[in-house]
């Protein structure tokens, strides 16, 4: 079975209005994944950027994605986010996890979940895949929003039934958004092929355990659609 893990914050300490249901929409996807190992769950203060950061890339440059979601196959994120990247409560680091400092797929990380705004923004000024690309070192996905997204308490629950069904993992996003948003709200992902790895028909069952990776990434690509 595949680990998972989950990182969400309420309580903004001031830095951003408190959302309302970032932890029930994390815990639904916690709970509800099948053939699904718990590996981590971290909330408000405990969620904390440099855990989804590589050590010595970007600045600051104290990451410890190697200790925390490098362990697991998928990690759920739910906060507030920014073109810039999802944003955090408590400045253990600088509380922004920056695309600069990120690269992903060194360890077991196969799959990211973003469920915050505009961190995939995409627009003649700010373009995904040059903040983004560098990300992909042996990552498969990552799936999030190129707009600005409602706080929603069910989507992580519906995004896990859908992969349990047998729904790829981009198909399951894309209908867990659908449901969820309104049409003027734009759901993005972004994957990678590489190494003779291809994604696009990744599922939770046959990809949790594979130890092959797109890395180095040939090719990065970028989707977004109305919801």
């Amino acid at each position: 079975m595949g680990l998972i893990g989950i990182e969400w914050v309420q309580e903004y300490n001031g830095r951003w209005e408190d959302p309302a249901n970032t932890r029930q929409n994390a815990e639904g996807f916690y709970n509800t994944l099948l053939n699904a190992t718990k590996n981590f769950a971290h909330g408000n203060n405990a969620a904390q950027d440099k855990h989804f950061e590589q050590k010595g890339a970007g600045f600051p440059t104290a990451g410890t994605a190697t200790t925390h979601v490098e362990k697991v196959d998928m990690v759920y994120f739910a906060g507030h986010g920014t073109w810039l990247g999802p944003q955090f409560g408590v400045l253990q680091d600088d509380a922004v996890a920056k695309p600069a400092e990120i690269r992903w797929g060194n360890g077991r990380l196969k799959w990211v979940v973003l469920n915050a705004c505009d961190v995939l923004l995409d627009n003649s000024v700010n373009h995904a895949i040059d903040r983004w690309g560098s990300a992909f070192a042996g990552l498969r996905y990552i799936l999030g929003f190129a707009s600005v997204t409602s706080d929603e308490p069910h989507r992580g629950q519906i995004f896990a039934q859908y992969v349990n069904a047998g729904n790829t993992i981009r198909d399951a996003w894309v209908k867990a958004c659908q449901d969820t948003e309104k049409s003027s709200t734009v759901w993005a992902y972004m994957r990678a092929d590489g190494n003779g790895v291809t994604t696009d028909q990744d599922t939770w069952i046959a990809q949790a355990s594979a130890t092959t990776k797109p890395n180095p990434a040939d090719q990065v690509y970028y989707v977004n659609g109305a919801c």
